[in-house]
This record gives C-alpha cells, sequence and structure tokens, in this order.
C-alpha cells in the first residue's frame, strides 16, 4: 500500500474524483425501460388532449420524447444533453437522410396528388411556416429519442451493435403510422426497405458518430424538401 501522501496514492485520488459515477447497470435498465413506459405515456395523453390542434402531434411529440426524456437523463441520471460535436460527423450524420430526399422526389410526377394535399396549408405563408415547423420538431424529435435515449442507453449497457439492434427496432415501431400510407405511394416493399435502411443508416451514423443533431436537421430537411417541392410542382 501507498505511504498517505505518495504520488501513487494521489493518482489514486485524482482518478478517482475525476471518474464519472456510474449507476449499476441495473438501474441503467430499469431508468430506460421507465423513460419509454412514461415517454409514451405523456405522448398518448398529450396527443388525446391537443388532436384537434394544428400544433397538437408537434407538442405531444417534443415533450414526450425530447423534453421528458432529457430531464430524467440529467436530473436522475446525471447525464448532459450532448447532442453531438461540432465535427464531420455533424455534416456527415445530415448527409444519411440525402438519398432519401432524392427517393421520396423521385416519386413525385406519379403521386403529385399525394404529396400536394400532404403539403397544402390554408392560411398563405405564415400557415406554411408553422406547418414546417411543427413537422421538423415531430420527425427530429424521433432521431432523438432513438438515437439519444434508445440506441446510447443501450450500448453502454451492451455494446454498440445491440444499442444499433435495438434502437432500428425502436425506430421501426416508431414510423408504423408512415408504413400504413408510404405503400399507396412506394408500394409495400419499396416502402418497408426505405424506413428500415433510414433506420440501420441513421443508427450506424450515430455509432460511429454520436452526433444526433445532424440527424435530427437531415430528418426535418427531408420533409422540408418534400413540401417544398410538393408546393412548386406544377
Amino acid at each position: 500500500m501507498a505511504p498517505p501522501g505518495s504520488v501513487p496514492e494521489r493518482r489514486c485520488a485524482l482518478k478517482a474524483l475525476n471518474s464519472p459515477t456510474m449507476p449499476a447497470a441495473g438501474t441503467r435498465r430499469n431508468r430506460l425501460a421507465a423513460t419509454v413506459l412514461l415517454s409514451l405515456a405523456a405522448y398518448a395523453a398529450l396527443w388525446a388532449a391537443t388532436a384537434s390542434q394544428p400544433w397538437g402531434h408537434a407538442a405531444a411529440m417534443l415533450l414526450a420524447f425530447v423534453a421528458l426524456p432529457a430531464c430524467i437523463m440529467m436530473a436522475l441520471g446525471g447525464e448532459r444533453l450532448d447532442l453531438g460535436r461540432m465535427d464531420r460527423w455533424l455534416p456527415l450524420s445530415f448527409a444519411v437522410y440525402l438519398p432519401f430526399m432524392a427517393w421520396t422526389l423521385a416519386y413525385l410526377p406519379s403521386h403529385a396528388g399525394f404529396f400536394q394535399d400532404w403539403a397544402r396549408v390554408d392560411g398563405g405563408a405564415p400557415a406554411m411556416l408553422a406547418r414546417a415547423i411543427g413537422i421538423a420538431v415531430a420527425v427530429a424529435s424521433v432521431d432523438f429519442f432513438c438515437r439519444r435515449v434508445v440506441q446510447r442507453a443501450c450500448a453502454d449497457e451492451w455494446g454498440r451493435p445491440a444499442g444499433l439492434a435495438v434502437a432500428t427496432v425502436a425506430w421501426m415501431l416508431g414510423h408504423v403510422p408512415e408504413l400504413l400510407w408510404l405503400p399507396d405511394v412506394m408500394g409495400l416493399s419499396s416502402a418497408i426497405a426505405y424506413v428500415t435502411l433510414a433506420g440501420v443508416l441513421g443508427g450506424y451514423a450515430y455509432m460511429r458518430g454520436g452526433n444526433v443533431a445532424g440527424l435530427m436537421l437531415g430528418h426535418a430537411a427531408l420533409n422540408w424538401v418534400a413540401m417544398a417541392a410538393a408546393a412548386m410542382w406544377a
């Protein structure tokens, strides 16, 4: 044993001081399970209360899948929000959605009416801006929850491949509503491939770079591009 005040003892004390206190594995699993259940319950309650409002879906998504889990992570888990660093993984994560922009727009000529009905907003430019913000908030909330909450927690618990796998399942479950109407545009097999590839590629980018901000921005941009193209289609 090193004598009191020796260099080895000071190093050990400094290492213990600087090392974050990690909760037990069971505690992390329980907190993740509780977060998922609370978020789903909060979304159901908020959506039921605000469904008649044009901003209801976006507000329910933001509060249930971003604000609530973020508060749980920071207050109970002692974690930082940590959306990712301003490095090369910000644009690389954003770029995950670029192929899906092209994939979506490829169906615009043959399904112009569908896209125009989806993008149509009464009330002029202010209403269109509000709709664009609402859609961005809703879809970005999915990336935050699937990546920053589910994937990161599962990766810490069971390793990065397991985190990617569980987050992909969460992503697919979160896109069941899209899978109910996407087949009308691109067919069932293409719709499943579209959603699955987006989930896997987004999860892989997060696994490598840990930048959920780029994914959130890219997902929002995908919908903005589709809205703008549909609005301008003659």
